[in-house]
């Protein structure tokens, strides 16, 4: 195999690793806002209690939001085209914008499910773009004898 296809499949193994990482806390994150979506849709807005403990849950997301942008880091070192991405990490931060004051059961919806609904869509776009990756590892491997039985 030559040195410029030896770096090249180095390369695209590492971007798959890495976007690995990132689909990993894209899941985690949106298992997370999941249940806390279901939860709730079962507090009642008169119920101060309740509310206060899912604030304080909601406020914790934003450490989940910090470790996801971490693990992001790593793909946009890559500069990749991953424009929803993108968009997300930018803007994330306006979506916590109190800061210690407590958020509404509405703003808690909105955010939440906003959350939820980006999240699976990065996941797709994640996901294209590693097949993508991945295919082109299997022709580059291909390109140089090393066939693989039972894979695209």
């Amino acid at each position: 195999m030559k040195e410029e296809s030896k770096r090249e499949l180095l390369q695209l193994e590492q971007l798959n690793a890495h976007m690995f990482q990132v689909m990993g806390a894209l899941k985690l994150l949106n298992f997370k806002v999941k249940s806390f979506v279901l939860k709730l849709q079962r507090v009642d807005e008169a119920d101060e209690v309740q509310l206060h403990s899912l604030n304080q849950g909601f406020q914790a997301f934003s450490r989940d939001i910090d470790f996801f942008k971490q693990e992001y880091q790593l793909i946009a070192d890559a500069d990749l085209p991953m424009p929803m991405l993108n968009h997300f990490v930018q803007n994330v931060d306006r979506l916590f914008f109190k800061g210690s004051d407590p958020y509404t059961l509405v703003e808690m919806r909105r955010i939440s499910v906003y959350m939820y609904r980006m999240a699976d869509l990065m996941l797709g776009e994640l996901l294209a773009q590693k097949t993508a990756n991945e295919t082109k590892i299997h022709a580059l491997h291909a390109q140089n004898g090393k066939y693989y039985f039972n894979r695209k």
